[in-house]
């Protein structure tokens, strides 16, 4: 194979330096960025006796320091932005914050209503997470997790009614889906489960998939329907936002409805064909 010409374009490079004040045992750091970053020189790095580390052949930019401390029951790391720019070396000085206990209570509306099951809560952030599983005792908790914004989801898939076990059970009200960890602490979360299902029911004009997709503080999570041959559809959600849209073969713009789903309620929405018009 001959004939390539490839031009490599210059930039500067630079390097970063930093100590964790009072590190603890076997802590590790690496680094991450939002254009991603190859394994080796960037990954992963024990410190040395004295908390310092190094990152050489870096590119100006936006990166996170991400630094584990590698104890029992210490899951999650934390997170430090910086900006490396082309100045020269960047010295940090990076102080762990005290970290926070979050608890937790899960409830029911009425005293009759007892539940069977497991509900999963997680929190994650970057790729890391930590998952606490709840049981009719309804009381959870996160002993050690690093200030910052964390993204939060509840799964109750796994949930029943006691007296009914072929009856879930459903979020009265979603979460904020993202959690704000102060070095402070924080109130604890309250999450209340109902046996009232939210439904999303309507119509299409044209044959496709149905997409719902449940929206929130920048996160989204989605699910399908199948339309009946008469072009109708249900679906149950839990309650909160959704986003419903048709998706086909054809080729045009399929903006959707938005539709707000209440517990114990039912939303209806009709989708219509590309270029339709009208009520």
């Amino acid at each position: 194979m001959t004939n390539f010409d490839i031009d490599l374009r210059c930039g500067r490079l630079t390097r970063m330096k930093g100590k964790i004040i009072d590190a603890p045992a076997n802590a590790e750091v690496e680094l991450d960025s939002p254009n991603g970053l190859p394994e080796g020189p960037y990954g992963k790095q024990a410190l040395d006796q004295h908390g310092a580390f190094h990152f050489d052949l870096l590119e100006p930019g936006e990166y996170t320091v991400v630094v584990h401390r590698n104890r029992p029951g210490d899951d999650l790391p934390y997170f430090a932005p910086v900006h490396l720019g082309e100045a020269g070396p960047r010295d940090l000085e990076l102080v762990l914050p005290p970290f926070a206990r979050i608890e937790g209570v899960v409830r029911t509306p009425r005293t009759d209503l007892q539940w069977q099951g497991t509900l999963r809560v997680t929190l994650g952030r970057q790729g890391y997470d930590t998952e606490v599983r709840v049981g009719p005792e309804g009381r959870f908790v996160w002993n050690a997790i690093p200030p910052g914004e964390w993204n939060l989801t509840v799964d109750t898939s796994l949930v029943y009614r006691a007296d009914d076990p072929k009856r879930r059970l459903y979020l009265n009200a979603a979460p904020a889906r993202t959690l704000r960890v102060t070095e402070s602490g924080n109130l604890p979360l309250e999450l209340t489960l109902t046996d009232e299902a939210a439904r999303i029911a309507g119509t299409v004009d044209e044959p496709g998939m149905v997409n719902v997709t449940h929206v929130g503080d920048g996160l989204s999570s989605s699910r399908v329907a199948v339309p009946r041959p008469d072009g109708s559809f249900e679906l149950t959600v839990e309650p909160g936002d959704y986003r419903v849209s048709l998706s086909g073969s054809a080729d045009c713009a399929r903006p959707g409805e938005d539709v707000k789903v209440e517990s114990g309620a039912s939303a209806s929405v009709h989708l219509k064909a590309c270029g339709a018009t009208g009520n």
